[in-house]
């Protein structure tokens, strides 16, 4: 088997989780260029992954410059800067890229990576991987094989989870929407996700939402600016950063890693991490619901909230069953009102996760994209698709800022 060589700009969190194939998979799998700004990042990407000293760079043009050096390459940059490189890119001549979700919340730049990559002959697919979980695999397989005849309606919830909501939305990269609006930076998975399961495109839609909890007017009497300065409310307040400090663990990377600090004393001091939720500059909402009219007069909806456990939960109904799917705990129950007996209607799935991101999603969609490139399969979903979720997640916040209005799609 041919050895893949993949090419990254940008190598934070989501960088690292696709180079992290290479662990398992060093037989037929290596980095073999990175370009970071970050010197601690671009230190990390030699030493823990191996990457060639002489292919790392400061800056993607820099990279772009030596030619083609690999077989795939991962756009891993922040928010709206993803299409500008992926284009100079194909360019360049890189035929199989994979770009960073969302794409961009600017729609005519989507649909400029759209045309960039029918243009050069491209393959272009956008990480949404719950579409490779096997838990929504499954899912949509039962769905294809009519357990619950025609489907009706969805509920889906993204319970986006504290601790993802404080230190990710609030204290964090996509704490303010001129990144991206937390429909699009959070949701488009799950956008993609409902239009894969129903398989009809989205007519019209509505949305709701605000941002109620982690506002200046909520900040308990006496609380600091930073955790780490003594907050009188500190042992019962859901969201202090004093909770998370342990060796390894995702917080201290994100405050203390990612940020390029020395160690957490630090970082809470000084760093974005350490301050009070109350006390930030964030101005995405903290919870939003969606409302879906879909072809074939399918309607869905879709909440988004942070103050939530993380565990998305999928409620779907039909004209012959209903199905209830709890992602976080791997349980897939499916109601068949076709039976004689409501007592014992009920066929239980446990669908297992693997350890890697997304309930081993991440490593199942790199997995299949060097299968893409290898060419031994077509690709599964395609740029133009992930775009729909797109305008869906666009559409949605602008109905939130006028009202509830409805959207046509």
């Amino acid at each position: 088997m041919k050895k893949m060589k993949a090419v990254l700009i940008g190598f934070g969190g989501r960088g690292q989780d696709y180079s992290n194939y290479v662990f398992a998979h060093s037989n037929e799998y290596e980095i073999a260029a990175v370009a970071e700004p970050r010197d601690f990042l671009r230190k990390l990407a030699v030493e823990k992954y191996g990457c060639p000293q002489e292919n790392v760079y400061e800056d993607w043009p820099e990279l772009l410059a030596q030619g083609v050096i690999g077989d795939v390459l991962y756009i891993c940059t922040q928010d709206n800067e993803h299409v500008q490189p992926a284009i100079e890119a194909m360019k360049v001549g890189y035929k199989f890229i994979m770009v960073e979700k969302p794409i961009d919340k600017d729609i005519e730049k989507c649909d400029e990576l759209v045309r960039a990559a029918n243009e050069y002959g491209a393959t272009v697919q956008v990480c949404h991987s719950l579409r490779y979980s096997r838990f929504y695999r499954k899912l949509k397989e039962l769905l294809d094989g009519g357990a619950v005849g025609d489907i009706t309606c969805i509920n889906h919830i993204e319970a986006v989870g504290v601790f993802h909501m404080a230190h990710s939305f609030v204290r964090g990269d996509w704490g303010r929407d001129d990144s991206s609006p937390m429909i699009l930076a959070k949701c488009c998975h799950d956008l993609d996700l409902l239009l894969w399961l129903v398989g009809k495109h989205c007519k019209s839609l509505s949305s709701f939402g605000s941002l109620k909890n982690f506002v200046p007017e909520n900040k308990p009497a006496g609380a600091p600016d930073r955790c780490i300065d003594g907050c009188p409310v500190g042992d019962t307040c859901p969201f202090s950063a004093m909770k998370y400090f342990e060796p390894n663990n995702v917080f201290t990377r994100l405050a203390v890693d990612k940020e390029g600090f020395d160690n957490i004393d630090e970082a809470m001091r000084v760093g974005r991490y350490g301050r009070c939720v109350y006390s930030c500059d964030n101005n995405v909402v903290d919870h939003q619901t969606v409302n879906i009219n879909f072809e074939d007069d399918i309607t869905a909806t879709l909440t988004m909230c942070g103050l939530s456990n993380r565990d998305r939960e999928t409620h779907i109904m039909g004209s012959m069953g209903e199905i209830r799917a709890y992602f976080g705990k791997s349980i897939i129950e499916v109601y068949d009102y076709r039976t004689n007996s409501l007592d014992n209607n009920v066929t239980t799935y446990e669908i297992a996760h693997e350890a890697s991101g997304h309930g081993g999603a991440d490593e199942l969609l790199v997995a299949d994209f060097l299968r893409v490139a290898r060419g031994e399969k077509e690709p599964d979903t395609a740029v133009e698709i992930s775009v729909e979720s797109h305008k869906m997640a666009i559409a949605a916040e602008e109905s939130r800022k006028n009202g509830g209005k409805v959207m046509e799609i």
